[in-house]
């Protein structure tokens, strides 16, 4: 009975375990869901026919996104030349696109009030 037990856990574990890079491409596919809404919902605001918002808006957005640049740079440094994989492991992309994507995610919650 044990013996059952313990293969069903171990069967049953494997099913649901990830690779890194299955891992990564889900990460990289969250990210690329989150930047497709964030584009919708900044493209829909700028259809409102205000100008000076969306002048407005149109700046906020390009400083936003090098904030974000930075933001990511002091999350996950590497100095130059530096090799990702090499100071960060394969772990690395995980982390990044997870964490862009709560950037993302918060700036399509931030963008959905100016509506």
């Amino acid at each position: 009975m044990v013996k059952i037990t313990l293969l069903l856990v171990l069967l049953t574990g494997s099913c649901f375990a990830q690779s890194q890079i299955e891992m990564n491409a889900e990460a990289n596919l969250n990210l690329e869901k989150s930047d497709a809404l964030l584009n919708k919902v900044y493209t829909e605001l700028l259809k409102n026919g205000d100008d000076a918002f969306d002048q407005r808006l149109r700046s906020t957005q390009r400083v936003w996104l090098q904030y974000v640049e930075l933001h990511m740079q002091c999350l996950l440094p590497l100095k130059k030349g530096e090799n990702p994989r090499e100071v960060y492991g394969s772990i690395y992309h995980l982390e990044y696109a997870y964490a862009k994507s709560q950037l993302f995610d918060e700036r399509i919650k931030q963008l959905k009030k100016l509506n």
